[in-house]
């Protein structure tokens, strides 16, 4: 954690606002009685830490071409990590209103050091706007939600390389809902991450 939270510091990492209840390095839970999102499945929020970041980086090789998509990207830790890390566009979604503020001033923050556009958006995953999905060539997720966002998610990804042919590449921490993942015929895994980071990695097929 000590490690994490100089890292934050280097990168510019910080909460987002006086009514930010939340940082990249403080784990939340949804208040008493909230719902959010159209399945209510909202699994809270953990940072990922900067050893798994830097294993993922090295694998996935996010370039100038690439646009990192981020469902229930938190505070916004992973995406200001991807675009240092070389990622051409960095989008987040989230709905939690605490995290929103924390993650639009860290990606404001970022794009200005980096040069590169780093987005957070408020939307639901259930119901992924059809430009972020179709803009997208990398997504991640920690876990955020349950199955029933997760299947609607996976269905508007595909439906994407309907209308935009092109490789996608799914890194699932904390893999769950794996099975689902593992369901879809438009998918194939590749477990290099599991043992190392427990970092599931799924890649389109042709």
């Amino acid at each position: 954690r000590r490690r994490d939270a100089a890292a934050d510091r280097r990168l510019g990492l910080r909460a987002g606002g006086a009514r930010a209840r939340v940082t990249v390095r403080v784990e939340y839970e949804l208040e008493p009685g909230a719902r959010v999102g159209r399945h209510d499945d909202d699994a809270g929020y953990g940072p990922t830490d900067y050893r798994r970041l830097g294993l993922l980086a090295d694998a996935l090789r996010p370039g100038p071409s690439d646009a990192f998509l981020d469902l229930g990207c938190g505070a916004g830790r992973v995406l200001c990590f991807m675009s240092a890390a070389g990622a051409g566009r960095c989008v987040g979604v989230e709905l939690d209103p605490h995290a929103l503020a924390a993650a639009r001033a860290n990606a404001a923050a970022t794009s200005a050091r980096t040069g590169r556009p780093v987005e957070v958006h408020e939307a639901d995953a259930a119901a992924l706007p059809a430009e972020l999905a179709d803009a997208a060539t990398l997504v991640f997720l920690y876990n955020p939600f349950g199955v029933a966002t997760l299947r609607d998610a996976l269905r508007a990804l595909d439906a994407s390389r309907a209308r935009r042919p092109r490789a996608l590449t799914l890194a699932y921490y904390n893999p769950v809902h794996r099975r689902l993942l593992d369901g879809q015929g438009w998918l194939a895994a590749d477990e290099r991450l599991m043992d190392a980071a427990n970092i599931g990695l799924w890649r389109s097929r042709p």
